[in-house]
C-alpha cells in the first residue's frame, strides 16, 4: 500500500550520523518524502562527511534539505541539564551497571557540577533511595515547558514526523526537540544508530512514540534498561550494514599487498582501533601487541604481514608511531577513513576481505569482520578493562564466540598461530551471529526497506497533548529552581574566569625578564 509522501523531520546529533542512515534517507527520498536534515553547528566536520552530505543534496535536491539545530535557550535550559544528568548518575548506580565503573565514570564527569555533588557522592546500590530520585527528576523534567524557540522552528518546518538519533548521548538537547514535537502532537521515532548505544550511553528520557531496534537483544536492551513499552519497538535490522552483502572486492590479493608492500604468500593480520571512549593510549598496546607477535615461536605467526586500521574516530598520533623494527606492517588509513564515500567503502571492504585474521579490543569493525565470515581475536586486556568487560555490548560477541578472548598475550599469540597452522577457514559462529544480529528477519533480507517502511507507518499517527504532571505551585518553584541554578552557574563561570585570570597574572609576574 503507497503512503502519501510527506514532511519527515530527522534530527541527527552531528552529520557523523549520515553514515548510519544514508541508505534509508535516500530510499525516503525516492519515495517522494521530503526530508529537513538537522544536526549540531558546533561540531568540527571532516571533508569527506562534508562531500557525503553535498552528494545526497546534489542527487535529490528537491527532497532532502540540511539545516542547524539549537538547544533550548530559555531560562530552564540549566535546571534541564541538573535533571538529565542526574538521572544518567543515577543509571549507572542500577545492578545492571554495578561492573561499569568506567561507564559511571564518565556519567558523573559529564553531569553538572551541582549533579555530581547531589548524586554521585550520595547513590547507593539498588536503593529505592536511588528510585525515588530518578522518579522525582523525571516529573520535574516532564513538568518544564517545551522551550518557544524549538516549538517554532519545528512549527516552521510543519512536519508530519520526527525522527532522532541517537537520542541517548550524555547531555543532549535531543531531549528539548522531542518534548517540542509532543506539545505540537507530532508522532516521533527514535532510530537507533549503533550496536552499543542502548547500553553505553544515556537512558532514553524523553517520551517516543515507536522505537525502531536491530534486533531482538536490543529490544530486551529498550525494555529492561530504559522501560520502553514493548509495544512501541519495531526490529527492523541492522541498515547500516545492508551495503555488505552486496559488496565484491575492488582488488585482488596481489594488488591488495602491493599498496601495503606485503608479502602476498605470507598471511595478513588486520588490527582494528577502536573509539577513544574504549581506549586513550592505542598505539602503545599495538606496540607491545605487534612484540608479542614478532617474538612468536611459530614463524608463519611471526612473519606475518600486520595491517594497522586506526579506528576514525580516535584522534591519536598514529604518524609517530615507529613500527619500523617489527617487520611487515603498516598503518592505513593514517588519517581519517570514515568509511562515506564509495572509495573509502571499497578501500574499508577489501581490507577485511584479504586479511586473514582480525583483532581488536572492542570496536564496531569485529561486527563487520563478522559479515564476511572472519574469526576474530581479543586479549583481555587489564589496562582496558573498562571498555571491554564493564561494558556489556561487548560480551555479545564473546558469548557469540564471534569474538575470541584470551587472558593474556601469551595465549593471545598462542591462539593465533594455532588458527594459522590449522588452515584459516570461516568462523562458523558468525553467521548464526549475524542471522541474530544483524539481519533478525533473514540472511537474504534487507534491512533498509523495513526501517522505511517503519518510519512510514509513523506519519500521520495520532499524538495525545501531554498533560501537565504538576500543579501551578509546584511549576512556580521549578521555575523559580530554574533562575537560581542559571544565577549559580553564572557565578560559578565568573568565578572561574576570575581565577585563570589571576593564574595568568601570576604566572606572567613569575617569567624572566
Amino acid at each position: 500500500m503507497s503512503v502519501p509522501a510527506g514532511t519527515i523531520l530527522f534530527l541527527l546529533r552531528n552529520l557523523y550520523y549520515l553514515r548510519n542512515f544514508e541508505a534509508p534517507i535516500r530510499l525516503l527520498a525516492q519515495r517522494g518524502h521530503r526530508l529537513v536534515i538537522l544536526s549540531d553547528p558546533a561540531k568540527q566536520l571532516p571533508q569527506e562527511i562534508r562531500r557525503q552530505a553535498d552528494a545526497l543534496k546534489a542527487d535529490h535536491p528537491d527532497t532532502i534539505i540540511f539545516a542547524e539545530a539549537h538547544g533550548r535557550k530559555d531560562f530552564r535550559r540549566r535546571l534541564a541539564d541538573e535533571i538529565h544528568t542526574g538521572r544518567d548518575i543515577l543509571r549507572y548506580y542500577t545492578p545492571q551497571f554495578r561492573p561499569a565503573a568506567k561507564l559511571r565514570r564518565r556519567a558523573a564527569t559529564k553531569a553538572t557540577p551541582l549533579a555530581r555533588i547531589a548524586y554521585d557522592r550520595n547513590a547507593y546500590w539498588n536503593s529505592e533511595r536511588n528510585l525515588r530520585a530518578d522518579r522525582r527528576l523525571e516529573r520535574w523534567d516532564a513538568a518544564l515547558p517545551a522551550d518557544r524557540s524549538i516549538v517554532a522552528r519545528i512549527g516552521e518546518i510543519a512536519p508530519d514526523l520526527l525522527v532522532v538519533t541517537p537520542l541517548v548521548d550524555l547531555r543532549t538537547d535531543q531531549i528539548d526537540w522531542v518534548r517540542a514535537a509532543r506539545a505540537l502532537q507530532i508522532p516521533t521515532v527514535l532510530a537507533v544508530a549503533s550496536w552499543d548505544n542502548l547500553t553505553s550511553k544515556s537512558r532514553i528520557q524523553a517520551p517516543i512514540d515507536c522505537v525502531l531496534v536491530w534486533n531482538e537483544i536490543q529490544r530486551k536492551e529498550a525494555i529492561d534498561l530504559h522501560g520502553i513499552a514493548a509495544e512501541t519497538i519495531l526490529v527492523t535490522g541492522a541498515q547500516l550494514y545492508d551495503e555488505w552483502f552486496e559488496r565484491s572486492p575492488t582488488q585482488d590479493r596481489r594488488a591488495f599487498c602491493e599498496v601495503h608492500r606485503f608479502d602476498p604468500d605470507r598471511r595478513i593480520i588486520l588490527y582494528v582501533g577502536s573509539s577513544a571512549s574504549i581506549t586513550k593510549d592505542e598505539p602503545h598496546f599495538i606496540r607491545r601487541w605487534l612484540t608479542a607477535i614478532r617474538a612468536s615461536a611459530d614463524p608463519e605467526l611471526a612473519a606475518a604481514n600486520v595491517l594497522i586500521r586506526p579506528h576514525p574516530m580516535n584522534f591519536v598520533r598514529y604518524d609517530a608511531l615507529d613500527l619500523a623494527d617489527l617487520g611487515p606492517v603498516a598503518v592505513a588509513p593514517l588519517h581519517g577513513g570514515l568509511p562515506v564515500t564509495e572509495e573509502a567503502r571499497a578501500t574499508y571492504f577489501d581490507t577485511l576481505f584479504h586479511c586473514d585474521l582480525v583483532v581488536g579490543l572492542n570496536t564496531s569493525a569485529l561486527v563487520e569482520a563478522s559479515i564476511l565470515g572472519k574469526s576474530c581475536f581479543t586479549i583481555g586486556d587489564p589496562d582496558h578493562q573498562g571498555g571491554q568487560q564493564e561494558t556489556l555490548h561487548y560480551h555479545y560477541l564473546t558469548a557469540a564466540c564471534v569474538l575470541h578472548e584470551t587472558p593474556d598475550l601469551d595465549l593471545h599469540t598462542a591462539d593465533l598461530a594455532a588458527t594459522l597452522r590449522g588452515g584459516v577457514r570461516g568462523n562458523d559462529a558468525a553467521a548464526d551471529f549475524v542471522n541474530e544480529f544483524i539481519r533478525p528477519h533473514g540472511p537474504k533480507v534487507a534491512a533498509t526497506p523495513i526501517f522505511v517502511d517503519a518510519i512510514e507507518a509513523s506519519i500521520g499517527r495520532q499524538v495525545a497533548a501531554p498533560k501537565p504532571e504538576v500543579a501551578p505551585l509546584s511549576r512556580f518553584m521549578l521555575d523559580a529552581a530554574a533562575l537560581a541554578s542559571l544565577a549559580l552557574f553564572g557565578g560559578w563561570h565568573a568565578f572561574r574566569r576570575i581565577g585563570r585570570a589571576k593564574k595568568r597574572e601570576m604566572g606572567a609576574d613569575l617569567e624572566p625578564r
